[in-house]
């Protein structure tokens, strides 16, 4: 996943600062199902935990 914002019509990169809550937030709901969110650079991925 690349976290992004929709601004005036286009799509951009989202800010740092909302790219970090949206981490978090992802971590919080996913580890109920087992996996976690990881960042590497702009872009989020899912992995589960063995």
């Amino acid at each position: 996943m690349v976290p992004t914002q929709v601004k005036w019509f286009s799509i951009n990169k989202a800010p740092k600062q909302d790219a970090e809550w949206l981490l978090q937030t992802l971590n919080r709901e996913v580890v109920k199902l087992g996996a976690r969110v990881e960042h590497e650079g702009n872009i989020l991925r899912l992995v589960w935990n063995k």
